[in-house]
């Protein structure tokens, strides 16, 4: 798939398409972004149909990779007639197209993913996540906005900070608890802050 001749990489999709095996998946998904037509066309035939199995880890590969990949596996469900059946999978099949506000609508279901993908490797994925779980709201959001506190990001800290105040009063309590359990200078002082902001919006008793 990788050669420079379209009708070697048309081949090669269909020949990893007859194999079924597991390793066939990543590149048949990168080749669904391929430059020229019919070998997008090929990979995306080769994964139309595959067993339980391979649709199993297509269904896994959702979460992986970056968001070319991911899009790309969630075309292979598609063509392949598959449909969502939890909200654990419909939230994984949306939040892979980046169709974020859709997620936000399948409401507190979809808080275990939501959950998870604060520790994905992709920055836009974490900001958005923690932007899902701040409409959410509610005191259930609160504990995975504390955690996503100590991101690598500025944009998902500050995000999970503006996040905690808005739910005001309510996240106070364990606001309080992660500040006597934080060691972290820094760590403090934004838990700090945050609380000292909720007193000040007024939001104590919300």
């Amino acid at each position: 798939l990788q050669d420079r001749e379209e009708g070697v990489k048309i081949a090669a999709a269909r020949s990893l398409g007859y194999i079924g095996d597991l390793r066939a998946i990543e590149p048949l998904v990168m080749a669904l972004h391929d430059v020229d037509d019919r070998v997008r066309y090929a990979a995306l035939e080769a994964l139309k149909d595959p067993g339980d199995t391979v649709r199993g880890h297509l269904i896994g590969a959702l979460r992986s990779g970056d968001e070319t990949f991911r899009e790309g596996v969630a075309e292979a469900l598609d063509a392949g007639g598959w449909t969502p059946e939890t909200s654990v999978e419909q939230a994984l099949y949306l939040m892979a197209q980046g169709r974020w506000a859709e997620v936000e609508q399948i409401g507190a279901d979809a808080l275990p993913v939501l959950v998870e993908a604060l520790s994905d490797p992709l920055i836009e994925v974490r900001a958005n996540a923690v932007r899902t779980i701040d409409r959410l709201g509610g005191e259930e959001a609160v504990a995975p906005l504390i955690r996503a506190l100590k991101d690598d990001a500025l944009m998902v800290r500050k995000r999970a900070e503006w996040a905690l105040i808005r739910i005001g009063g309510t996240a106070i309590p364990a606001l309080e608890q992660a500040f006597e359990e934080e060691e972290q200078p820094k760590a403090r002082e934004a838990l700090q802050q945050i609380i000292k902001g909720i007193r000040m919006s007024g939001m104590e008793k919300s």
